[in-house]
């Protein structure tokens, strides 16, 4: 993750081939600092693969960002593959209360997820499926993607979505 990113943020800058983003309740929890620490990490590790970052909730383009994709729920952590979010973004999603509080159980899941926006064959296949409308093709594609722990994620894209169980 970029230094210049180590805020905050209102936008996303394009040039990453992944962004994972956590947007905070706004409420100061012991627990946000510490996920925000270990994402700075983790994206730092990554490079240019991925930006890791917060979203700035008190700006007027968070507003947007949660009518764009009709969240309702913090905090709540997403990914996506393209800078832009519109109701189209190929986006995962969890906003499971109790796996966002348990920052290990989290880290560890990331780079599963992370798997789900960086390969091609992940991407076509869950772009196919939201386009097409097929949950089927969605739970396909997460049964191929051991986690390990059962949680709620939700993918949604192209006027699509659906909420499902890992296993």
């Amino acid at each position: 993750m970029c230094e210049k990113f180590d805020h905050p943020v209102t936008y996303l800058p394009p040039g990453f081939p992944a962004y994972c983003v956590y947007v905070p309740s706004g409420m100061e929890e012991v627990f946000t600092h510490e996920l925000i620490r270990n994402l700075r990490v983790w994206g730092r590790n990554m490079g240019t693969n991925l930006l890791a970052c917060y979203w700035d909730i008190g700006a007027p383009e968070f507003r947007d960002l949660m009518k764009t994709v009709g969240w309702k729920k913090r905090p709540f952590l997403f990914f996506t593959n393209k800078s832009e979010i519109t109701d189209s973004s190929y986006i995962l999603s969890i906003d499971d209360q109790e796996l966002i509080r348990d920052i290990g159980e989290l880290t560890k899941l990331l780079p599963q997820l992370l798997d789900l926006i960086l390969i091609e064959n992940n991407v076509q296949a869950a772009e196919k499926a939201l386009k097409e409308k097929r949950e089927k093709g969605l739970k396909n594609l997460l049964r191929k993607t051991r986690f390990g722990k059962k949680f709620k994620l939700t993918i949604s894209g192209f006027g699509f979505s659906a909420s499902l169980d890992t296993t």
